[in-house]
């Protein structure tokens, strides 16, 4: 109180700093939250569309069952193969492994991976590893454990690019 008295204005001073540093904080935050920018908190779901339909897929043998689009962030999935992880699921490529997930030798990798950034085939689930399952409406490859033919893959991404491995049929996950 003493300090005050002594001080008539500063009061006001400090309320004045006080005041100018909260407009400048909210200019800040105003700035972060425009549309197609970042969200303060981290959370980045308004800067991309969402379709969580459910949606009817069948499988190589026929089946009909019902899926439903996950919500996956589509930017999220790289742009570019890795030639050399994807490799281990092409016969008759250096890096193939025998008993490996196999994609059909008609399929080509990178233009499976630009129809899911174009919307043409949905992610449907995600795998155990929160990897994204993509229903890619026809036969890809087969599965490496049971060999059967499917339709579906799992796109696993790192650092030096994308690589689908072609999933097994059975254990995706049907909309109940």
């Amino acid at each position: 109180d003493r300090w005050i008295q002594e001080n008539p204005n500063a009061a006001e001073t400090v309320e004045a700093v006080f005041n100018v540093a909260a407009a400048a904080k909210v200019a800040k935050l105003a700035k972060a939250a425009k549309p197609g920018k970042a969200a303060v908190s981290g959370d980045f779901s308004d800067s991309y569309k969402h379709n969580t339909a459910s949606r009817l897929s069948q499988s190589v043998d026929g089946e009909m069952f019902q899926t439903r689009n996950v919500d996956f962030k589509a930017k999220s999935i790289g742009t570019k193969i890795h030639d050399g992880a994807q490799g281990k699921h092409i016969s008759g490529h250096r890096n193939y492994i025998e008993g490996k997930s196999t994609l059909n030798q008609n399929i080509n990798p990178q233009e499976l991976l630009n129809g899911i950034h174009s919307g043409a085939y949905p992610v449907i689930s995600k795998g155990a590893r929160g990897n994204p399952v993509v229903d890619f409406g026809y036969p890809i490859g087969s599965d490496g454990k049971s060999g059967l033919s499917t339709n579906f893959g799992t796109i696993h991404s790192g650092k030096n690019g994308v690589h689908i491995v072609p999933a097994n049929p059975k254990t995706i996950k049907k909309v109940q």
